[in-house]
C-alpha cells in the first residue's frame, strides 16, 4: 500500500495561508537561517507559496490549506487545452 506521504515524496505543495499575519509568520520562518536553503516560489495568488512537500512539516502549527502541485506533463492533453482556453497560454 502506498501512503500519502510516499505519494507526495519528491513533490511540491502549495501552501495558502488564511490571512496576511499568518503568511508573514510563515515567510519569516521560511527565510530563517534554519530553512533558508529550502527552495520556494511565491505565487500570484494571495498568501501562497510553493515548497517541497518534505518541508511542509515546518509549517504544521500555522493555519493554511495545502494542495499538491501538478506539472503540466502530468495532465492529459484535454485538461491542458481546457486550462489554456480558460486562462490563456501563459
Amino acid at each position: 500500500m502506498i501512503t500519502k506521504e510516499r505519494q507526495i515524496q519528491g513533490r511540491e505543495v502549495a501552501l495558502c495561508f488564511n490571512d496576511n499575519q499568518t503568511f508573514q509568520r510563515a515567510a519569516e520562518r521560511l527565510w530563517s537561517d534554519d530553512l533558508r536553503d529550502i527552495p520556494f516560489e511565491l505565487v500570484g495568488q494571495k498568501n501562497t507559496f510553493i515548497i517541497p512537500a518534505s518541508a511542509e512539516k515546518y509549517f504544521k502549527d500555522l493555519l493554511y490549506e495545502s494542495s499538491i502541485v501538478l506539472r503540466a506533463s502530468e495532465l492529459p492533453p484535454y485538461e491542458i487545452a481546457k486550462l489554456r482556453a480558460e486562462q490563456g497560454p501563459y
